[in-house]
């Protein structure tokens, strides 16, 4: 068996990779390093001679042209993420997220693939909330919605919903097998910077005190990366047609203030913790209906939030922000 993983050196693509090399698959892995790491993780993986890597910009179609067809699974994992980037560079989110698709699914068409897994996100309902629609947990059949493009903060939104409307319409006109995945806040090691577990564990490393959270009433269902990544190589084994699924761990919710509550005792340091009105277009409650998921895997998640938060806090203190990271 043969995959592609695009993003192969970022943080959930190089947990798909080494969960795709224990289940015995061929890997080829394609990264740009704009937000991936270079580090011995990588390295580790590269010695394997079941892995190939290669270096590319996914948004020109000559690096998709350069690999033949006949993979099994093509997972496009690669996009611009996190927060920041979602308010800082709005314009690089849409452009990257939705050329890089398009590309993909255009020399999927051509060359063919056995599966091609495309991973979109939760917050293409998140606007559902504003109107009183957002149903908890939340199945893979409600309606997409975008409160405020004029909001830079739904520049990700938007590209993910426009991107499932480029997997349905290619599907359907190409016959491209796509399944869409929805993931629902992943952690764990070396999954980068711009996100809530490592800037809480950044912040409070940092001496903030109190430490202080926009929305720390909000809740959340974190997703431990390893459990992700042994649910994405099941779904390319799988008997699914075209649809779209939830990944995350459906089992666990938090309160965001509880969760920075366990970072501070987890480090030892004064558990001070003011919370504050939440930003405009951030959801109150996250929660995915994952039952479609772990029937056509046949997985549950075994890691819980206690399980795998204290690994999770030593890689971060380990391993700083470097200088020049942004993402």
């Amino acid at each position: 068996m043969k995959a592609l993983v695009t993003g192969a050196a970022g943080g959930l693509g190089l947990y798909l990779v080494r969960a795709l090399l224990a289940h015995g698959w061929h890997v080829t892995g394609v990264d740009d390093l704009s937000r991936g790491r270079d580090d011995e993780d990588l390295r580790a993986v590269r010695r394997d001679v079941r892995a190939t890597f290669a270096a590319g910009d996914l948004t020109d179609p000559s690096t998709w042209n350069q690999f033949p067809g006949g993979f099994d699974a093509v997972y496009h994992l690669a996009a611009v993420n996190g927060t920041r980037n979602f308010y800082e560079h709005p314009a690089r989110v849409l452009r990257v997220n939705l050329l890089t698709l398009m590309h993909g699914l255009e020399w999927a068409a051509r060359v063919g693939c056995g599966r091609f897994i495309w991973t979109s996100s939760s917050e293409v309902y998140a606007g559902l909330e504003d109107i009183d629609r957002l149903v908890l947990p939340t199945s893979e059949d409600v309606p997409l919605i975008v409160s405020d493009v004029g909001n830079p903060r739904w520049s990700y939104a938007s590209s993910k919903i426009a991107g499932e409307a480029l997997c349905a319409a290619y599907a359907r006109e190409f016959g491209v097998p796509v399944v869409v995945v929805r993931p629902h806040n992943i952690y764990g090691r070396r999954m980068g910077w711009d996100h809530v577990i490592p800037e809480l564990i950044e912040r409070a490393q940092g001496g903030e005190r109190p430490l202080v959270l926009r929305g720390g009433d909000q809740t959340r269902s974190f997703c431990f990366a390893e459990d992700a990544a042994e649910f994405l190589v099941r779904l390319a084994e799988a008997p699914l047609d075209l649809r779209t699924v939830n990944l995350g761990n459906g089992r666990e919710e938090i309160a965001i203030v509880d969760l920075a509550h366990r970072i501070l005792r987890a480090l030892n340091v004064a558990d001070e913790v003011r919370s504050e009105p939440a930003p405009v277009g951030s959801v109150a409650r996250r929660r995915p209906d994952t039952r479609r998921l772990e029937a056509v895997t046949g997985y549950a998640p075994r890691v819980t939030l206690d399980e795998g938060l204290p690994s999770t806090i030593a890689w971060y203190l380990a391993h700083p922000r470097p200088a020049s990271s942004v993402g």
